[in-house]
């Protein structure tokens, strides 16, 4: 299989990012650099030494949805005629902008950000959003971990790798233990360089209010349906993220505790 390294120029402090060009069947490109002019006239010039069209390309595959990997994504399917686009299902709010949800303006709140600072960063994202056009939930294909991407001559493996976005992925080629891993590595800047609320606690959040707005009273049991819930979203990743952590090597293993399954005297209601 091979792997062509194409090398895109951005409009941001973090300099070039490099995109992937696998030209074997279905050609797949694996992200897409940012929606600049400069950017497209790269992509393009990398594709023409490759010899490969732009209508030759078969699926686009993000490892994650910021404007420097994905901006481009929905110019290069439309001029493919079509081609699959694919990302993982937790980076839906990044794609269509991070803080015009309520989850994201929320959490700003109870972390709390003065609504002077959460404008700031509205107008900052609100320039950014400009790098990169929204895909609607039916407009891709949903990665999964430990799912394959077949090609012609090999496959690479689909590896979750959650940290810089939600919904980051990396993807592995156990051929030749080849790793194509995004923005998972970085080596100077901040891992987590904008705001992510872990989809687990917005689950807990609707959960929460779900029971609420049902009438449910405010009480230890009630509560600790709820919180059980929270523990059915969080434990199976914990435990995935433990077993994986334990398969590396000269790392030391994690503890993984299990979900308790009652919950005594516990409410985080106050009393009255």
């Amino acid at each position: 299989m091979k792997i062509i390294p194409i090398s895109l120029p951005t409009p941001f402090y973090i300099g070039p990012v490099n995109v992937y060009l696998i030209p074997e069947d279905p050609v797949t490109l694996i992200d897409t650099g940012p929606k600049t002019k400069e950017a497209n006239d790269a992509l393009h010039e990398g594709f023409r030494k490759a010899r490969i069209r732009v209508s030759d390309i078969r699926r686009i595959v993000l490892t994650h949805a910021h404007e420097d990997h994905c901006g481009l994504a929905r110019s290069v399917r439309d001029e493919a005629k079509d081609a699959e686009v694919l990302v993982h299902a937790w980076e839906t709010g990044h794609r269509v902008s991070r803080l015009e949800y309520e989850d994201h303006r929320s959490l700003l709140v109870r972390a709390g950000v003065t609504p002077e600072e959460i404008e700031t960063m509205r107008k900052m994202y609100e320039g950014v959003r400009q790098y990169a056009d929204s895909f609607e939930a039916e407009e891709y294909s949903e990665l999964r971990d430990e799912e394959e991407l077949d090609f012609e001559t090999g496959a690479l493996r689909i590896v979750h790798t959650p940290g810089h976005t939600p919904g980051s992925c990396s993807f592995v080629r156990e051929a030749d233990r080849t790793v194509i891993a995004g923005d998972c590595v970085l080596k100077r800047i901040t891992p987590n360089p904008v705001l992510s609320p872990d989809p687990g606690y917005v689950a807990l959040l609707q959960l929460w209010c779900m029971a609420v707005m049902a009438g449910q009273s405010a009480t230890s049991k009630n509560c600790s349906i709820v919180i059980f819930e929270l523990f059915g979203i969080v434990n199976p990743r914990l435990s995935v993220s433990c077993q994986k952590q334990a398969q590396l090597p000269g790392r030391s293993r994690v503890r993984c505790f299990p979900a308790p399954t009652t919950f005594t005297g516990f409410s985080p209601f106050p009393r009255r």
